[in-house]
């Protein structure tokens, strides 16, 4: 059966092509934010490999990228599950862990990993949405059953869409947090109200970017 080459030293060679990338953006800090316990061990989807999030600062804000998404598998040449994302906010988020900020990140890619198939989901409809649980959110962003929406793939010229690593590309997708009117377009509206959103926000002064006090785009 043919080798697909030492996985260590391949999920280390896309490791340190994300983070090259993600300096091009801004200050990505050399530390990965990384739970103790890997989640198939508790029951959880298995990773490609430990899932990570670093956080960047760039412009006065704050971003945080997952950064294990886009790893190979040990056993197939490749890209993992062909994304990885990146969530701003608009303003600087001075201590990530615990934040909402990353809350909302790292509801995401769980998300994204135990469905396995998001980036072709992305790819065919070029935007969708989420729910994630609204315990690091304030009340007011909250939808009846305690959630808080999360609109994936907002146009933006702020961050490239792709990431070249050295067993294919991933996909980078922007996560913009709603506001509950928005959330609630969506859920009425469906695939037409997720393209008016993402256009509407795109054409916002905030754009993708996230905060917590922002006005709503949609009546």
């Amino acid at each position: 059966m043919p080798t697909v080459g030492d996985p260590e030293a391949r999920a280390k060679a896309a490791a340190q092509a994300r983070l090259a990338f993600w300096r091009t953006l801004g200050n990505a800090s050399d530390d990965v934010l990384t739970p103790l316990v890997g989640p198939a061990l508790l029951g959880g989807a298995r990773w490609p490999t430990r899932p990570t999030w670093r956080a960047i600062t760039r412009n006065g804000r704050t971003a945080i990228a997952s950064d294990a998404l886009s790893d190979p598998w040990d056993d197939e040449y490749g890209i993992g599950f062909g994304l990885e994302l990146w969530i701003e906010s608009d303003g600087l988020v001075p201590v990530p862990i615990g934040s909402w900020l990353l809350a909302a990140v790292q509801e995401v890619s769980y998300t994204c990993a135990g469905h396995g198939g998001v980036r072709k989901l992305i790819d065919e409809l070029g935007v969708i949405s989420i729910e994630v649980s609204g315990r690091a959110f304030p009340p007011e962003l909250h939808n009846q059953h305690g959630r808080v929406g999360v609109l994936m793939n907002v146009p933006t010229d702020d961050v490239p869409s792709w990431i070249t690593l050295p067993e294919g590309r991933a996909r980078v997708v922007p996560l913009t947090v709603l506001t509950k009117r928005e959330l609630d377009f969506v859920v009425e509206r469906g695939d037409a109200g997720r393209i008016e959103l993402a256009r509407a926000l795109a054409a916002s002064p905030t754009g993708f970017r996230s905060r917590l006090d922002r006005d709503s785009v949609v009546g």
